[in-house]
């Protein structure tokens, strides 16, 4: 059989014949049997693990990160505390520095300084 055929046999069919009751009670009979299927989710696809892994190593390393500076959060402060107490000794140091910054010279082997130390004084 052939295109053509099952055309012509397709068309020559007449649709069936329904009663009024049919059709009236039709919209009812979907809604009942449309509340009544279960609904589900379809479970994931199997290469959807790729994502979760993802987001919980990116879940993991926020949690590391935040861990890390609250941990960390009274190092500043005790570096800071530091510079106020030796203020007046990096002061004297840095004074010292640029009033003898002449007196450094290139030796062969290294850098030497010929300046005393104003710390030792």
């Amino acid at each position: 059989m052939n295109d053509f055929e099952l055309n012509q046999q397709l068309q020559a069919l007449r649709p069936p014949e329904l009663k009024e009751e049919y059709w009236a009670d039709f919209p009812g009979r979907v809604t009942v049997k449309i509340r009544r299927q279960p609904r589900f989710r379809p479970p994931p696809e199997r290469g959807a693990w790729a994502p979760q892994l993802a987001w919980g190593m990116c879940l993991g390393l926020g949690c590391l990160v935040l861990g890390y500076f609250i941990g960390h959060y009274g190092v500043p402060q005790s570096v800071s505390r530091a510079l106020v107490q030796n203020q007046r000794q990096i002061h004297a140091t840095a004074a010292a520095l640029e009033g003898n910054l002449e007196s450094f010279m290139l030796d062969e082997q290294d850098l030497q300084k010929l300046a005393p130390d104003p710390a030792q004084n």
